[in-house]
């Protein structure tokens, strides 16, 4: 009997829900074992006997409630709530599965539904975008880009993604921030228009390079480095998370990874976390920006210098431009198409095939640009590993003749 990672229930007047989940789940890792009636019932196939045994069979459950399953559908069964009954009884029986814990995702788009399920993990952040009237049930209104409720969106789907692939036993790669905050702000205010020691343009001549002006950018910056808005929208922890969204989706199981944010400029034990920096899988981020707050933020890349961790081959460095874009990068996907030149660089494989020493990353202005290096800093244990079986392999090879 198939075992599956989650089971969608919904009323088949949701569906326009239920099916965005089912995409965007995959594309969260094609690799999920997602049973969805429409694609997993095979023609010809007994229908309530597939559904109770995937159900029986399922490690999750992700249900969308409203009105519609509420109510008893054409041929006067209600559709919702027999599996959320049979999957609650099973999961009572057998808690685990394949060695996950089991759970329950509920999506109250319209209601609530009673008998203690508001007790399990729910997202009721998406029922003011759920609309009953419009063709799309509203839909469309958690897929419009920067919008608060396609985060509430991502924010559904990565953590049903994260607990099915149990992200919390994935290996831990810090993410260092550079940015000021807002309690520098008005020091910046003081000199943005003022060349700095060691000459080179000021802050207002650098931000015009980007069309840019302080007035615009200075609301980017929060409480501290880990609320900062390279783009003005979303925070550095939310592209992150996308970047490892998208990186894991590709990854085996074993090389997953998780972030472990550090924020550099006002840890509390920062000489530990620049040790930790050092010594652990990392990656550091800066904001261009803020390196005109010389003692907050230009100072932590000093000390990075001091203990060379940009001699480290392993190293990743990134600054990210004060523009981003987060559409696709064309030009990667054409040169990738064109030549196997740039493939191992803009698409590392992990274990490495070939060795591809670039590390660093300057005025990034599209988030997919960081993906390959995190990539290389993952692969690198692998790279050791390959550069000691070659020595190896040649010196057997060398002892033959």
């Amino acid at each position: 009997m198939a075992i599956y990672d989650l089971f969608i229930s919904y009323s088949s007047k949701d569906r326009p829900w239920a099916e965005k989940a089912y995409t965007d789940l995959l594309a969260y890792d094609r690799r999920l074992r997602i049973f969805f009636d429409r694609e997993s019932i095979p023609a010809g196939a007994t229908w309530r006997q597939e559904l109770t045994n995937a159900i029986d069979n399922s490690k999750h459950l992700l249900f969308f409630w409203s009105k519609n399953a509420d109510s008893p559908n054409a041929s006067g069964t209600k559709e919702v709530d027999p599996e959320i009954y049979d999957f609650i009884a099973n999961l009572k029986s057998t808690p685990q599965l394949e060695g996950s814990q089991r759970q329950v995702f509920y999506v109250p788009l319209e209601g609530e539904h009673g008998g203690g399920v508001a007790d399990f993990q729910g997202f009721p952040a998406l029922k003011p975008f759920y609309k009953p009237g419009e063709n799309d049930l509203g839909i469309s209104n958690v897929a419009i880009a920067g919008s608060v409720g396609q985060q509430e969106w991502e924010r559904m789907i990565r953590m049903v993604g994260d607990r099915i692939i149990d992200v919390d036993s994935a290996k831990p790669v810090i993410a260092g921030i550079i940015a000021t905050n807002s309690g520098q702000v008005p020091l910046i205010n003081q000199i943005h228009g003022k060349k700095k020691g060691r000459g080179g343009p000021t802050l207002d001549e650098f931000l015009a390079g980007f069309d840019l002006t302080w007035d615009v950018v200075r609301d980017r910056y929060g409480q501290d480095a880990l609320d900062w808005r390279p783009q003005g929208k979303d925070t550095i922890l939310t592209l992150l998370e996308q970047i490892r969204i998208r990186v894991n989706a590709t990854l085996d199981s074993a090389d997953r990874f998780r972030w472990k944010y550090v924020d550099l400029t006002t840890a509390p034990d920062y000489m530990q976390e620049i040790k930790d920096i050092y010594e652990q899988p990392s990656i550091v981020l800066f904001d261009p920006i803020s390196l005109y707050d010389d003692d907050l933020c230009a100072g932590v890349l000093r000390d990075l210098e001091k203990i060379n961790y940009v001699g480290k081959e392993e190293s990743v460095i990134v600054s990210l431009s004060p523009t981003i874009q987060n559409v696709e990068d064309l030009q990667a996907m054409y040169l990738r198409s064109r030549s196997n030149f740039l493939e191992d660089y803009l698409y590392p494989n992990i274990p490495p095939v070939t060795v591809c020493c670039a590390r660093c990353a300057l005025d990034v202005q599209r988030t997919s640009q960081i993906d390959p290096l995190i990539r290389n800093r993952i692969r690198y244990p692998h790279l050791l590993n390959k550069v000691k079986t070659d020595r190896e392999a040649a010196k057997e090879t060398t002892g033959q003749r």
